[in-house]
């Protein structure tokens, strides 16, 4: 369908974030001078502070960058074409003229995507001169195979000094092993985003919270380091004596706030035959395919609970 003009100008500006969040220097300095690099993949679960650790890493750049953040109408072709357009003529002004006339004046822009994606390489190549970082938050929201197949050649020609961030909760499906191959792509999973000993110890002294070290120590035991877990500890912790933060962390794992977030950020966005199949197998202690098979009468849990992972 032919392109509107129906941006919303939100979803091009990044948020602000508070000065209690950890710096995530490790990660950043693993970064490095990305614009040497075309893609940069963030890829991890609910709650592990990726949007968080994207603002930061803006900051810290010193080359024009184009926020785009993602929500399921954006799962259209020519809708995610003007949004990347008029992101980076914020940014360089004239940019991607002969690209967004064509968008909008074709009636099938996949049969038309192969010449307004060289229009836009183009004018990325001559335009933006002085270097662009395109950063696409929420990544896995998109499902639309037109979308994945146009960032995949976009990748393949992005002109040197244009790079990449793909953010979403599982890695997006594209065919990136030549990047691999090439040492152009840099990938920060969960356990990268994982907050380590001395992270935690920083983020509860940001609070105004004294934790000894054995509850610092309990923490990442028991949350593995997931910041949204972090957050929630802080909140319950409050105003609680120095022993009682000792014991309440050896046991947060099992508290009630954990799972109220999953509920909301993710058993409530699968669809109803995940959540009947999760909600069915919630009984067994240990959850293997096999056994998911023998209680629900079924063949395919291996793939049910392949696609659950691959979604987390």
């Amino acid at each position: 369908m032919p392109a509107t003009s129906g941006i919303i100008q939100s979803k091009l500006q990044p948020s602000r974030i508070g000065s209690d969040f950890v710096i995530r220097r490790r990660l950043l300095d693993a970064i490095g001078d990305c614009t040497k690099r075309k893609v940069t993949l963030l890829s991890a679960p609910a709650g592990y502070g990726k949007t968080v650790f994207l603002l930061q890493l803006i900051d810290s750049l010193s080359v024009p960058v184009v926020w785009y953040q993602l929500d399921e109408f954006d799962n259209d072709l020519s809708v995610f074409l003007e949004y990347i357009i008029e992101g980076v003529r914020r940014r360089y002004e004239g940019f991607g003229a002969a690209a967004l006339a064509l968008l909008r004046q074709t009636k099938d822009v996949e049969a038309e995507s192969q010449r307004i994606l060289a229009s836009l390489l183009n004018d990325l190549g001559s335009v933006c001169r002085n270097g662009l970082v395109i950063v696409i938050d929420d990544y896995h929201l998109i499902t639309e195979a037109a979308i994945h197949n146009l960032l995949e050649r976009l990748i393949l020609y992005l002109p040197r000094g244009i790079h990449l961030v793909l953010s979403g909760r599982s890695v997006p499906i594209l065919r990136l092993t030549r990047l691999k191959i090439e040492g152009s792509l840099l990938e920060i999973g969960h356990r990268e985003l994982q907050f380590t000993k001395d992270e935690i110890a920083e983020f509860f002294d940001k609070q105004g919270d004294q934790l000894a070290p054995e509850a610092v120590l309990a923490l990442e035991e028991e949350t593995l380091g997931w910041p949204v877990a972090l957050r929630l500890a802080e909140i319950t912790f409050r105003d609680q004596a120095l022993h009682d933060k000792v014991r309440a962390a050896r046991s947060f794992a099992t508290r009630q706030e954990i799972y109220a977030y999953l509920a909301s950020e993710v058993f409530d966005t699968l669809s109803e035959e995940d959540k009947a199949f999760l909600t069915a197998t919630s009984v067994l202690d240990v959850v293997t395919p096999s056994l998911c098979d023998r209680l629900l009468g079924r063949t395919d849990s291996a793939d049910v609970l392949r696609s659950l992972v691959s979604r987390r």
